[in-house]
């Protein structure tokens, strides 16, 4: 009869163990804070003159994804010049995706994704086109 009650109380001596995820109400939090949600924006309106480009550190848009970012991949674009525009951005978006991509407006694929920032407010309008 011993052993069947040792058996019995096995389970309710380990509950009240605990385990590794209990929680200790008076400890902190051990990870690392977040980065701040940003990029800086380097545009070129025209890099051909040797002018210098407008640099703009600006909180990471709430509307922005990774693919906002990622090159148009392996698809057909229209061969249209869209100016001679060029900008780079490095950061962080709120989602805590890194980013650092270059824009141009060199073909369709390429204006489709400018448009996409001057949308999301990270590229003034007009700027960089023809």
């Amino acid at each position: 009869m011993k052993p069947i009650l040792t058996l019995l109380a096995l389970p309710f001596v380990l509950v009240a163990c605990g385990g590794a995820d209990s929680a200790d109400p008076g400890s902190g939090s051990t990870a690392a804070p977040a980065a701040p949600a940003e990029l800086v924006v380097t545009v070129w309106a025209d890099p051909a003159t040797g002018a210098a480009p407008v640099v703009s550190t600006l909180p990471a848009p709430a509307g922005a994804a990774a693919a906002d970012f990622a090159p148009a991949g392996d698809v057909a674009c229209t061969e249209i010049y869209g100016g001679p525009g060029k900008a780079t951005i490095a950061g962080v978006l709120a989602d805590g995706a890194a980013v650092d991509a270059t824009f141009t407006r060199s073909n369709g694929c390429a204006i489709g994704r400018w448009d996409r920032l001057v949308e999301l407010g990270l590229i003034p309008a007009g700027l960089g086109s023809l």
